[in-house]
């Protein structure tokens, strides 16, 4: 899995949609071509991945009242435990912590530390 932060999704979710313009382009012009119309699914497939928001969310509930047994139950965003649910996986954006550019060097164990502990990522 990989993971991007907010500018270098932005600058993907850019270029595919140029990608799959340029294609349609193509392909309304000179007709289908195997390579482009490969190009065109593989841009539209990586921008549904990287503009995928949930569809509904869920949470965990006792199946019966005072029971220990959990069942998934479908809620509403604000509910509290409320988890999202996907109709495909979402591309990951990680938080990378700020620093000045002579402080990289110095710290850069400690820089991966914090970008670990930003995303939840643990050892």
């Amino acid at each position: 899995m990989i993971a991007l932060t907010k500018e270098k999704r932005e600058e993907l979710i850019a270029d595919c949609k140029k990608a799959i313009s340029d294609a349609e382009i193509y392909i309304h012009w000179h007709g289908e071509d195997k390579g482009i119309l490969s190009l065109l699914i593989r841009s539209k497939i990586a921008l549904a991945s990287l503009t995928e928001v949930p569809k509904v969310f869920a949470w965990e509930v006792p199946k019966f009242r005072g029971s220990s047994n959990r069942v998934t139950e479908l809620c509403q965003s604000n509910s509290e435990g409320a988890y999202p649910l996907f109709t495909s996986p979402p591309v990951p954006e990680i938080k990378i912590p700020e620093y000045e550019n002579e402080q990289i060097e110095s710290i850069w164990n400690d820089a991966l530390d914090e970008v670990k502990r930003l995303n939840g990522l643990g050892e």
